[in-house]
């Protein structure tokens, strides 16, 4: 099954957003910082909110998504989560993040002015930009692109983060070489009455940058490839559990 859970972020933003700003700033926050290792690791990791079924599906504490677990225990897989993200981490090469917040009568005023495409792009480069960019001075959007056939429309940006990587533990640096510029893909789109933020890291730009030699072009596609993959081993029961329902069961214990 999955393995101990790592301890939140420890990253608290400022930025004053008007529509739902507390919810929307721990969203955000937790899709801008890196997946930080426990302090202690012999401690006793949090409990997940989500559930983890016999065949390594989980679901999200709300039932809003299902998804096959990226990870894999043997290999130090982990699964974190809050009420409205979840991360998917192990130090090998994945770090996936997905994060869902409700619409509420604020949001879907901006969405009928505007219209998906640049509702979709306003979010993004008004609310989540500015939290990279707090968290990681220097970043950048290389790329951004729309969508139009996935998922009604979705956006898909490409950001450069100076010391932004999650895998900080696994480098090795000589003296006086910097951290290796971090870059994310991220896919944003409305699934019903929510909007939904799915991020993950291209690794070989940290852990084999000595040969990884590509484009930025082709970089993308390989961040777009893998961000799609991810969408269609999703699924979005029609029907969510209401809130006040039964807390979740405990996550399975590791296999041994």
């Amino acid at each position: 099954m999955i393995g101990p859970v790592f301890a939140p972020p420890h990253f608290s933003p400022s930025m004053n957003i008007r529509l739902r700003p507390l919810r929307l700033l721990t969203l955000l926050a937790c899709l801008a910082a890196p997946l930080l290792a426990q302090d202690d690791p012999s401690s006793e990791p949090p409990s997940l909110l989500g559930q983890i079924d016999e065949n390594n599906i989980y679901t999200s504490p709300d039932g809003f998504f299902r998804i096959q677990i990226p990870v894999l225990a043997e290999l130090d897989g982990t699964v974190q989560d809050t009420s409205i993200t979840t991360t998917f981490r192990d130090p090998y090469g994945v770090h996936i993040s997905i994060g869902s917040l409700p619409l509420n009568a604020e949001y879907r005023a901006e969405l009928d002015k505007r219209g998906r495409k640049d509702f979709l792009a306003w979010l993004f480069s008004q609310h989540v930009q500015p939290e990279y960019q707090k968290a990681f001075p220097g970043t950048t959007a290389e790329s951004a692109k729309y969508l139009a056939t996935t998922q009604d429309g979705s956006l898909l940006v490409m950001n450069l983060l100076p010391g932004g990587t999650a895998f900080r533990d696994r480098v090795l640096l000589a003296e006086g070489e910097p951290i290796p510029v971090a870059k994310r893909g991220s896919l944003v789109f409305l699934k019903g009455d929510r909007v939904v933020i799915i991020t993950t890291e291209l690794y070989e730009r940290i852990l084999k940058r000595d040969t990884f030699k590509k484009t930025p072009e082709e970089e993308d596609a390989i961040l777009r490839k893998r961000l799609l993959e991810l969408l269609a081993k999703m699924t979005f029961p029609t029907t969510v559990p209401s809130t006040s329902a039964a807390p979740a069961a405990p996550a399975p214990a590791v296999a041994k």
